[in-house]
């Protein structure tokens, strides 16, 4: 189990709720179930098969944005994940290895090699 989770992912998740509370769901838990709701959907969120970094913050808020406009019940952890967007990609690539031609030409060779026994 992953330690306990950041402030700042507590209180994305938070604020995230609040967007859903506003939106007055059938099936919202109860106003006085709300700090034990958030405490499960952090504990759920946190610990569930993601790797989770500060910069994801934006995009748990973006997934609770997202989840907010195609629902109209009140949801589950997991419809938060499937709405969670992918992260950025870098926005420049790494360089490729320099490759040397007379090792790569070797390696050919080698491959070639123990090829030659096999059957196709």
């Amino acid at each position: 189990m992953k330690t306990e989770a950041p402030d700042w992912f507590r209180r994305a998740v938070a604020d995230g709720l609040k967007v859903l509370v506003a939106l007055s769901l059938p099936g919202e838990p109860a106003l006085d179930l709300m700090p034990a709701t958030k405490r499960l959907w952090v504990h759920l969120l946190w610990n569930s098969h993601h790797a989770w970094q500060s910069a994801d913050a934006a995009r748990v808020l973006e997934a609770f944005t997202v989840l907010a406009t195609l629902i109209d019940r009140w949801p589950a952890p997991r419809q938060l994940l499937d709405a969670l967007p992918r992260r950025p990609r870098p926005q420049q690539a790494l360089p490729g290895p320099k490759a040397d031609p007379e090792q790569a030409r070797r390696y050919i060779a080698q491959m070639r090699a123990m090829l030659r026994g096999v059957d196709a």
